[in-house]
């Protein structure tokens, strides 16, 4: 397979979550809890969202496809990188575990639903991650100090916001089954074919030497076992990621407050945007409510997920600007998101504006 997929448009340049065993083994989860992931995943196989992941697949594409080549032709070398083998010998390892019929349905799901279907993928991983590492360094997120949507995919016609709910749910549920670890190991490998534990053999001679040379099994002979513990390090070793981040995914500000507090005694009184914010909408509420009101009441309907969404953008967009902060969090069509934006924008403002004044006095005073 080829190891880069994507350029820019939002998805991820990463040579790990395209590899054949990683693409396999987050299918398999929606084979095992098909109805349950269904429900969650089936907004992104829509028609409008499904054409834009595949432009944005097909725009964006590695520079060594050739212009002719389209979302077909990749399916199509998924397709051959996932062909079952028992000859590790003499192709990647990771083949002797597949299954036909595994296979078989996976290209089948990725053709009928084709850049949907690479969204699903890209939406499990992600939760089974609970991030993408840094897949863009281009994007800032090498110095951005804090999880953001940097670390998740963007989904072409679907709300930043929502994909971030839809993570936090995939990841819960993942969690979830992953409590009754015989359970679901026996549901999981029960997608996979039995593994290979090889050992060493007791044959000699001649021709098992050259045996031995040409086939580098190193004097080892294979025998099956059902064992699901060793089977399950097996397909790690393999590159089957089988682990679920075991934390709930959260957008905490405040580890990014507490990164950035400065040590200068002589600038401490100027506290960076996050804690700024935050003391605004505990000590400054009812001017908050006067001034906005229509946001105030906009405000207390949110859940957390929300606020803490819109919290951050805010900061981002004081603290950074417009383009980091609309890719950081980016601009949510939820109802009268971006009204609680700007009013937050105008409490952080006035807030600081306030604060400024409050040190200069203090110095005139001093001098």
């Amino acid at each position: 397979m080829r190891e880069s997929l994507y350029f820019s448009g939002g998805m991820p340049i990463n040579n790990i979550l395209w590899q054949a065993p990683r693409i396999y083994a987050n299918y398999v989860w929606l084979l095992c809890y098909q109805p349950d992931l269904w429900k969650l995943l089936t907004p992104y196989f829509e028609p409008a969202i499904a054409r834009g992941c595949e432009d944005v697949i097909e725009r964006n594409k590695d520079p060594s496809w050739r212009a002719r080549e389209s979302l077909d032709d990749l399916i199509s070398n998924i397709s051959e990188a996932l062909t079952p083998n028992d000859h590790p010998e003499l192709h990647e390892p990771y083949r002797r575990y597949l299954k036909i019929s595994v296979v078989e349905r996976l290209i089948s799901f990725l053709k009928k639903y084709r850049g949907g279907g690479f969204a699903a993928l890209m939406l499990l991983d992600a939760a089974r991650e609970g991030r993408w590492e840094k897949y863009d360094s281009r994007c800032f997120s090498e110095r951005y100090p804090n999880l953001s949507m940097f670390n998740f995919p963007c989904i072409p016609g679907a709300d930043p916001l929502e994909v971030l709910r839809t993570i936090k749910k995939l990841n819960a549920f993942m969690r979830s089954k992953q409590k009754d670890e015989a359970r679901s190991l026996k549901s999981y490998m029960s997608h996979f074919r039995q593994t290979w534990e090889w050992h060493a053999g007791s044959s000699s001679g001649f021709l098992h030497d050259l045996k031995r040379v040409f086939l580098n099994n190193d004097n080892k002979e294979p025998e099956y076992t059902d064992n699901p513990m060793i089977h399950r390090a097996e397909l790690a070793k393999y590159g089957f990621p089988l682990g679920v981040c075991e934390y709930d995914i959260t957008l905490n500000v405040e580890s990014r407050s507490a990164a950035w507090r400065y040590d200068d005694d002589s600038i401490s009184l100027v506290m960076n945007d996050v804690e700024i914010l935050k003391w605004a909408l505990n000590e400054r509420w009812d001017w908050f409510s006067r001034h906005h009101q229509a946001a105030m009441n906009q405000w207390i309907r949110y859940d957390e997920t929300t606020r803490a969404y819109l919290f951050a953008r805010v900061c981002d967009l004081s603290t950074y600007n417009v383009s980091i902060a609309n890719k950081s969090f980016p601009p949510s069509t939820f109802t009268g998101a971006e009204m609680v934006v700007s009013a937050l924008t105008g409490l952080l403002e006035d807030t600081k504006a306030q604060i400024i004044q409050r040190i200069t006095k203090k110095v005139l005073s001093v001098v």
